[in-house]
């Protein structure tokens, strides 16, 4: 009998857990990305920022990647009406750099540090 009782608090618990997930996920709609800067002045920030910082988010150091712009530009990347092409670089690496860049301690700490 105790056996029954456990195996039923057992499934209750899962149940109420995974309604609580799921009412979380669909109903809670506080606002996620709140930050006013645009990519554009994000991206400024960061190369404003400290060259550990820049590494870390993009993967490169920043005269790495102003050779790499200087060099896409000239094989063709453009401005387009609201995106500059250095901002256009930097939307590519972001995500390239984006596993390295969840696993490393100090950069979560530069982009808290930055964000706040």
């Amino acid at each position: 009998m105790k056996k029954k009782w456990a195996a039923v608090i057992a499934i209750t618990l899962a149940a109420a857990s995974i309604t609580q997930h799921h009412y979380a996920a669909r109903y809670d709609k506080t606002p996620k990305n709140t930050s006013k800067l645009t990519s554009q002045q994000r991206l400024n920030k960061l190369l404003a920022s400290h060259p550990q910082c820049f590494y870390d988010v993009m993967g490169m150091n920043k005269h790495v990647f102003q050779a790499l712009l200087r060099e896409l530009i000239k094989h063709g990347l453009d401005d387009t009406r609201h995106v500059s092409a250095e901002e256009q670089l930097g939307i590519f690496l972001y995500p390239c750099d984006y596993l390295s860049f969840a696993v490393r301690e100090e950069t979560t700490r530069c982009i808290v540090l930055d964000k706040y």
